[in-house]
């Protein structure tokens, strides 16, 4: 039982890392259009 929990923890801390990861990506990905522009 306690395991699962576990995992469910690092699911939730999991999934919190890649919507971080991807709103990193977003901005980056925002900086790299600016800067192929130029």
């Amino acid at each position: 039982m306690d395991r699962r929990r576990m995992s469910g923890c690092d699911f939730w801390r999991c999934l919190g890392f890649i919507k971080n990861f991807i709103n990193f990506l977003k901005t980056r990905q925002k900086e790299l259009v600016v800067a192929y522009r130029l």
